[in-house]
C-alpha cells in the first residue's frame, strides 16, 4: 500500500478531512493534497512524521512497512477482517491491533509466525517489520558480578537503587532478583536476553511501586 492510500485510510478511520488535517498539523493544504493525490512521489519525511504523530501511528505505518500496515494490506487482499484473523491465530483483536506498539521478545515472533501462516505469506516479511521495533541493544561492558557482590555489605545500595530506599527495600529487591524460576510466555521458555529485558522492566516497576507505597502510607527512615 502506498503512502497516499495509508493517509487516506487513517483519515477515513478517524473522520478527518483534508482541511482539518492541514489546519491541525500546520502542513499547507496544497502540499497535503499533493501528497494524498500521489503527485509528490517523495514527500518530506518531516511532513510524514507530523501526520504520523497526529494519528498516533509510526512513520513505518505511514510508509506501509509496519507490522500492522502489512497485515491490514494482506487482509484487504484476502477479503478478510481482523476478527477473522483473531479467530485463526487465537490472538485477541486488541493484541493484533497493538502490534506496532510493542517491543518484541521471542514469543512475539512465534505469534507473528501464526499470523503469517493464517495470511498465507512468508513469515520473514512480518518478522522483519516486527524486528524494527526492538529497542537498541546494550553495547556497554558486561556486568559479571553475582547478586551477592552487587549487594555486598559495604555496598548495600547499588547505583540503581534510589536514595530514598530503606535497607528493607533493598533486601526486598535482592530477594526479587534472586528468584530463579523459569520465565515462560504462553508456555514457551523465554531466552536469556529477553529475561534480562524483563528484569530491567521489573526493576523499574519494583521501585515505582515502592515509591508510590511510601507516598501513600508514609516513608520510613533509612535505618528501618
Amino acid at each position: 500500500m502506498d503512502i497516499s492510500k495509508q493517509i487516506e485510510l487513517l483519515m477515513r478511520k478517524n473522520g478527518v478531512t483534508r482541511l482539518k488535517l492541514s489546519n491541525e498539523t500546520g502542513i499547507p493544504y496544497t502540499t497535503l493534497t499533493q501528497i494524498i493525490n500521489g503527485r509528490t512521489k517523495n514527500p518530506q519525511v518531516k511532513a510524514l512524521e507530523t501526520i504520523a504523530d497526529y494519528f498516533n501511528v509510526s512513520l513505518d505505518y505511514i510508509l506501509g512497512n509496519s507490522t500492522t500496515a502489512i497485515i491490514e494490506s494482506r487482509l484487504k487482499e484476502l477479503g478478510k477482517d481482523i476478527t477473522w484473523l483473531s479467530e485463526q491465530t487465537k490472538i485477541s483483536v486488541k493484541g493484533l491491533q497493538s502490534l506496532d506498539e510493542i517491543q518484541p521478545i521471542e514469543p512475539d515472533y512465534l505469534a507473528i509466525d501464526r499470523v503469517a501462516k493464517a495470511l498465507i505469506m512468508e513469515p520473514k516479511v512480518l518478522r522483519t517489520a516486527l524486528s524494527r521495533q526492538e529497542p537498541p541493544g546494550y553495547e556497554g561492558p558486561e556486568d559479571t558480578r553475582s547478586i551477592d557482590e552487587i549487594f555486598a555489605k559495604n555496598d548495600l545500595v547499588a547505583p540503581s537503587v534510589p536514595e530514598w530506599a530503606t535497607k528493607k527495600d533493598t533486601r526486598d529487591f535482592k530477594k526479587m532478583l534472586e528468584e530463579d524460576a523459569p520465565v515462560m510466555f504462553d508456555g514457551v521458555p523465554i531466552s536469556e536476553d529477553d529475561k534480562e529485558k524483563i528484569k530491567r522492566v521489573m526493576e523499574a516497576m519494583f521501585w515505582d511501586a515502592k515509591k508510590k507505597n511510601k507516598e501513600t502510607y508514609g516513608r520510613k527512615t533509612k535505618g528501618d
